[in-house]
This record gives structure tokens, C-alpha cells and sequence, in this order.
């Protein structure tokens, strides 16, 4: 039976697909934090196995272990300053579904359809066994 859309006046308006497309855009920027957030982590593993023993009394082994940290500490750093970006946007994202959805002259709702053609219910309902809704079916 082919499906028919009813009210696709009201799920096919710009506003719908404004709405649509920040809703999209937010699912990115979340999967992009998820990403920073785990290279946070492992950032973090890494400054925490980092040791400041110099084994070899020499101090070129020192060096270059400060010099790993303040490297991972810059990666630290700017992964923190985009997931702080990457929240601002999506926070604003939010606000203008938001205030979008609120704005909206046509109601926004759940697309409807109307299925056409034939449909035996009663055999459906008899097959599978739903026998309990046989006296609402007339």
C-alpha cells in the first residue's frame, strides 16, 4: 500500500528545514566533542605516565621529559579551547531551534500519513493472534 503524506504543508516549510539542518549541525558538533573528549583523555594518560626521573644523572633526559610534557600540555590546551567553541556553537544551535520552533507561523508536527488501498485488519488481527481486539473492530 503506498503511503501518502497529509500534512506535508507543515513538515515541508523552511522553518521545518531550518530546524532540520541545525538539528544536524548540533549532531556533528556532538560527535566532534565526543572526539576531543576522548583525545583529552588519552592526553591525560599520557601527562600522567610522563616521569621525571633521570635515571641517567644526566640532564638530557630531563629536558626532553619537560619538553614531552609542555608539548602534551599545548595539546591539552587547544582541546580544551575547541570543545569550549564547540560548546558556545552548540548552545547557540539550541537557542536558535529554539527560538525558531517558537517563531514559526505554521504549527511544527509530526509527519502524517494516510495509507491507501485495501487492508484486511480482521484477517491481520485474526493471524496474528490479537483475537482481544475482534469486538472493536465493528
Amino acid at each position: 500500500c503506498p503511503h501518502i503524506l497529509i500534512n506535508n504543508h507543515l513538515n515541508n516549510s523552511t522553518t521545518v528545514k531550518n530546524i532540520k539542518s541545525l538539528y544536524s549541525q548540533k549532531k556533528r558538533y556532538n560527535a566532534e566533542l565526543s572526539e576531543i573528549q576522548i583525545k583529552i583523555d588519552d592526553i591525560n594518560k599520557q601527562l600522567s605516565t610522563i616521569s621525571f626521573d633521570d635515571t641517567s644523572n644526566l640532564r638530557s633526559g630531563y629536558v626532553s621529559q619537560l619538553s614531552e610534557y609542555n608539548n602534551k600540555k599545548n595539546e591539552l590546551v587547544t582541546s580544551i579551547t575547541k570543545i569550549e567553541e564547540l560548546v558556545t556553537s552548540i548552545t547557540k544551535i539550541i537557542d536558535e531551534i529554539s527560538k525558531t520552533a517558537n517563531d514559526s507561523e505554521v504549527p511544527i508536527e509530526n509527519a502524517k500519513y494516510r495509507i491507501r488501498g485495501f487492508f484486511d485488519y480482521e484477517s491481520f488481527i485474526i493471524k496474528s493472534g490479537l483475537t482481544y481486539l475482534t469486538n472493536h473492530i465493528n
